[in-house]
């Protein structure tokens, strides 16, 4: 047997008897993970905790809302989120899961959602419609929110 053989041979049984490396989560638990990751999202939106709520979001976050300009980043949505808290309280929010997929490192979670808020003057808000959020992985294994597209219902 050649030298190249033999040092072949025991490089194929030095790999083989490597641990394998760490697996990743199924996608089913990813899907899991990311419908556990909007119930938690919704809890951070119930607790009117501006640095809570922003916390969801990743740094390059992109956020388009029906009918104001789009907030790109982390220090936007931040400020954003600042300013819609201390103008008003949320006082309901819901989501409701119509599809949740995951490849790779990347989810979606597509659905409805409906909240009110209370304005420090004025009237309640009611707000219904539906909305996509991309999910993003983080090195940790947890997700964020990397993007968010909402719009309101359609009218019957």
């Amino acid at each position: 047997m050649s030298v190249v053989r033999l040092a072949g041979l025991a490089l194929l049984a030095v790999a083989c008897s490597s641990p394998a490396p760490a697996s990743r989560p199924s996608v089913a638990a990813d899907e899991q993970a990311i419908a556990k990751a909007v119930t938690e999202y919704v809890a951070a939106m119930k607790s009117n905790d501006p640095v809570k709520i922003a916390s969801w979001w990743t740094d390059d976050a992109v956020l388009i809302d029906r009918a104001s300009p789009t907030v790109r980043g982390r220090a936007a949505l931040d400020t954003l989120v600042r300013s819609m808290f201390a103008a008003a309280r949320l006082t309901d929010a819901t989501l409701v899961t119509e599809e949740i997929a995951v490849s790779g490192d990347l989810g979606y979670f597509i659905g409805r959602y409906d909240e009110s808020f209370q304005p420090q003057t004025g009237a309640a808000l009611h707000n219904r419609g539906r909305l996509i959020l991309v999910w993003k992985r983080q090195p940790d294994g947890s997700w964020k929110i990397a993007r968010n597209v909402g719009t309101d219902l359609p009218s019957t």
